[in-house]
């Protein structure tokens, strides 16, 4: 890295205007850095350019039944109410009586369904509201018994709904206060099928009895509910740190010590098995796992401080490269036979790095980089505008950039093959809830979209149905959601719902990480060293905890290419040093 003040000068003065990426080539230099370019001159679409995505109609478009049901009996309005031959009706986007609009309509003498069928077709443009019927959700009747209404839906407004506690308030109140403006209707009775339900996500809302328009409803209320079912949930199965790792039969083999930022697993030889890469302050030790040993294979210092580290093929040779990265650098070795060498390096143009992947996007034989980066002069953090960047190697030992998008309105992204030979899809997470596309070589082809899913998100089967799952921490590390992926589209079929008093973090691991059989679902809370372990059941998902303590889980794969689960982990004592361990679990921690 001798010549990176030259460099550095020559990238701000010459190319400063057109790029925001760049890691240029030392040609001819003793660093022996490859080349890392804009590839202007080598492609014709890798212009810079808003994201545009493609939709799909909606295979589950919503169906709105606008001739009401024989069974209907609706809310009853005078010839004067529909004499003008239009209905100004107030809808509610929200729980507060702030989030109406209001629409005018032709007239009818099913006020009630009318209401609610607009709901369902959701927010117009320029109403500035977020939806608040799930995809699908069909009203089926309406009844006005006395002075409630019985408001008959599908089952798609459980099944579909996104989950959350502000959420949940948001549907049913919705739902409440757009019916209860009629002053024929004093309460509403929310049915799902025809029957009374006790709850349409985690159980916040009690919906075995009618409800009234409540204007006390604020986000302190809807908190103060959420913690009180968190007292009365009950404890679940604990772990101890300490006895965990002397259980008897545990097999565990030490590493190393240090406090580890990053690791990494991956197939750097080519062989078939993984090594594993611990990334430290100062360096990057690389080590290798098979039948009981460990041994270290090279140690390399590196003095930008990665914290983040992903083992992936990028040049096609069916070895993986090592890729380094903080907020400003990126730096690519490759395993020579015998240490690893440093190859490209990517300098601190262009925003910090959000995260990156590697996976061939455009099925076109050929590994993609994938580089999220914040945008350098966005200065409001809640528009989260960031940029993506798609870049590939090429036959001349360099990279060019395919494509990069200035206007990316997502704070978070990952990819994901569902089977192999299958297009590579792009999830993005931003503050509108989350997306999924695929990238053609050209544009952006939506394939699914959920409104509210915010926060940590994981990707992969935790059950043996053989469907993609997707599992969630919502933005306020109050509930994990369980959802499956059915063609097109999401379906929640699970949400824990106030397991516990500490916050939850982010969904770590999932994998049958005991060897047991059963997939586990393994989940961090903000407390040091407390994680929730899920594991599927018949009626949902049942789930252990480990307790706050001295662990730290740092990676869960099978790195002897065994088929069984090796399990890395930092343990310390007091303020000792972490001491880095390889687990294998030979015993099932559910029984």
């Amino acid at each position: 890295m001798k010549k990176l003040k030259k460099l550095n000068k020559w990238l701000w003065s010459g190319l400063l205007l057109v790029m925001l990426i760049s890691s240029l080539a030392i040609a001819g230099c003793s660093s022996g850095l490859g080349n890392m370019n804009d590839g202007q001159q080598n492609l014709s679409n890798n212009k810079e350019q808003n994201l545009q995505i493609q939709n799909f109609a909606q295979e589950n478009a919503v169906k709105e039944s606008a001739e009401p049901n024989p069974e209907d009996v609706d809310i009853s309005l005078s010839q004067k109410e529909t004499a003008n031959k239009v209905l100004n009706l107030d809808l509610f986007f929200g729980y507060s009586l702030e989030d109406k609009v209001t629409r005018q309509i032709p007239a009818t003498l099913g006020v009630g369904r009318a209401a609610i069928n607009q709901l369902i077709l959701g927010p117009q443009l320029g109403e500035n509201k977020r939806k608040v019927i799930p995809d699908g959700t069909v009203l089926k009747s309406v009844k006005l018994v006395g002075d409630t209404m019985e408001v008959n839906f599908s089952r798609e407004l459980r099944d579909n709904h996104w989950g959350g506690v502000y959420e949940e308030y948001r549907t049913v109140y919705a739902i409440v206060n757009t019916l209860t403006q009629f002053p024929q209707v004093k309460q509403v009775q929310i049915l799902v099928e025809g029957q009374k339900i006790k709850s349409i996500s985690a159980g916040y809302i009690d919906l075995t009895q009618p409800l009234s328009r409540n204007t006390e409803i604020t986000d302190d209320l809807i908190s103060s509910r959420y913690l009180q079912l968190t007292r009365e949930k009950p404890e679940a199965k604990l772990f101890d740190w300490d006895k965990f790792l002397n259980q008897e039969g545990l097999s565990k083999k030490h590493l190393t010590n240090g406090e580890v930022l990053a690791s990494a697993s991956g197939d750097l030889e080519g062989s078939g098995s993984k090594e594993l890469a611990l990334t430290f302050n100062d360096r990057v030790e690389i080590w290798k796992y098979g039948q009981g040993t460990v041994r270290k294979l090279d140690k390399v210092d590196t003095p930008n401080n990665p914290c983040e580290a992903l083992i992936k093929d990028v040049t096609g040779d069916g070895r993986g490269e090592l890729l380094l990265f903080n907020s400003t650098d990126l730096t690519v070795y490759s395993w020579s036979g015998e240490k690893l060498e440093e190859k490209w390096w990517l300098g601190p143009v262009g925003g910090e790095i959000v995260n990156l992947y590697v996976e061939d996007l455009d099925s076109n034989g050929k590994n993609e980089l994938v580089i999220l980066r914040k945008q350098p002069e966005e200065k409001d953090n809640s528009k989260f505008i960031n940029t993506i960047e798609i870049w590939e190697y090429t036959d001349n030992n360099d990279f060019v950039k395919k494509l990069k998008n200035t206007v990316f309105p997502f704070y978070n992204l990952m990819l994901y093959q569902e089977n192999p030979g299958e297009t590579v899809d792009i999830i993005g997470v931003g503050k509108t809830g989350l997306a999924a596309f695929n990238w053609n070589g050209l544009s952006y082809i939506e394939r699914f979209r959920n409104p509210v899913i915010k926060g940590s998100v994981a990707l992969g089967h935790t059950d043996k149905n053989n469907k993609l799952d997707l599992v969630c921490v919502d933005e306020m590390g109050l509930d994990v959601y369980f959802y499956e992926k059915n063609g097109d589209k999401l379906e929640k079929k699970w949400q824990t719902g106030s397991l516990t008093g500490d916050r939850l973090a982010q969904v770590v691991a999932i994998a049958d990480w005991d060897n047991d059989g059963r997939i586990e679902t393994i989940v961090s809370t903000n407390a040091e060293g407390g994680y929730l372990v899920f594991y599927p059941v018949e009626e949902g998902y049942r789930n252990y905890t480990f307790r706050e303590g001295n662990g730290k889980i740092l990676q869960i794969d099978d790195l002897d290419g065994d088929g069984k689960q090796e399990v890395v982990i930092s343990y310390h004592k007091s303020n000792n040093t972490p001491s880095i361990y390889v687990l294998r679990l030979t015993r099932s921690l559910i029984d």
